[in-house]
């Protein structure tokens, strides 16, 4: 169980059940989340992509290694990204599809993530998708004791 703090971004890693869990880099989960890390000490180099004309690719390298984005060139969408650590063995790979807008904001509907060396596959197909919902006033009232 990986539990992700969007204040930290941090990922930690939880035991459920005395079983195993993996460890997801905490690249990954903000990349889930649509926050591109360009800040997080990689040195960036944008290119053609030579077997996707229709591509363009953003790659980051730094001391944890190489972070790769496939960028889809017609509506500049994030359509891949994968993650190398500093010894070029691939970590992850997160591929996004069947992009939706919805309130103006374009999702993708659907996100495969595969993780290495554990060659685990995660599929997310997303069905509901809920913009800015109303929250209750009194959840972040402080209890009366």
């Amino acid at each position: 169980y990986i539990r992700y703090s969007m204040q930290t971004g941090k990922a930690e890693k939880e035991n459920l059940n005395n079983s195993d869990s993996m460890v997801i880099v905490s690249d990954l989960f903000p990349l889930l989340f649509g926050e591109v890390p360009l800040n997080k000490g990689y040195i960036w180099n944008i290119k053609d992509n030579p077997k996707n004309r229709d591509q363009l690719i953003l790659e980051g390298k730094g001391k944890n290694g190489r972070i790769t984005f496939f960028i889809d060139t017609k509506k500049w969408l994030i359509i891949m990204a994968e993650k190398d650590n500093p010894t070029s063995i691939k970590e992850w790979k997160v591929t996004f599809s069947n992009f939706k807008a919805q309130n103006g904001i374009v999702f993708p509907k659907m996100i495969m993530l595969e993780i290495y060396p554990y060659f685990s596959r995660l599929s997310i197909d997303i069905k509901e998708l809920n913009i800015n919902p109303a929250i209750p006033k009194d959840i972040f009232s402080l209890p009366n004791n």
